[in-house]
């Protein structure tokens, strides 16, 4: 077999690029500084958002036999219930940008969240399996498409504090 033959990219181009591409996130940046506390409201929204994003799956663990009891889910009833959200999750991971691109990020970051916020609260009264399935899916939905578009937002906003922000989320 010949090997395959790539095309270069010019250091030029490539340094132009990242120079844009760097200015950019530091116009962003300094758009989140100029109001104060906008920036720490971000940061909060961001430590919430993260707050959020699992409980309802590591809660089915512990209280499967709750469930089990109060629903009459059997075994693989209850595996749905972390399995169809980590399924929207690998889904959603793959249509992110798309619908970041189609709504824009902000839009995909509010939607996201009150989907999540929808599907907790709806947890928090007592239901039936097909409560408990769709609140497994409009949380499986919010959390793919905000932890497609969070790490963008902290990359952009935070530029010189990625690490930081990063490890709060």
């Amino acid at each position: 077999m010949a090997p395959r033959k790539s095309t270069p990219v010019s250091p030029p181009e490539t340094a132009a690029g990242f120079e844009r591409s760097r200015e950019a996130m530091e116009q962003a940046a300094s758009e989140t500084d100029r109001l104060p506390g906008r920036r720490a409201l971000l940061l909060a929204v961001i430590v919430l958002a993260a707050l959020i994003l699992r409980p309802f799956l590591t809660a089915v663990g512990p209280l499967a036999q709750d469930i089990s009891a109060s629903t009459g889910l059997k075994l693989r009833g209850l595996a749905w219930l972390t399995l169809l959200p980590m399924l929207l999750m690998g889904l959603g991971a793959w249509a992110g940008p798309a619908v970041q691109q189609r709504l824009g990020v902000p839009r995909v970051v509010l939607i996201s969240l009150a989907l999540l916020a929808v599907g907790c609260a709806l947890r928090a009264w007592p239901s039936g399996v097909v409560v408990l399935m769709v609140t497994a899916a409009l949380c499986g939905l919010g959390v793919a498409f905000v932890q497609a578009a969070l790490p963008g937002v902290i990359k952009n906003r935070f530029p010189a504090h990625v690490g930081p922000v990063m490890g709060l989320y």
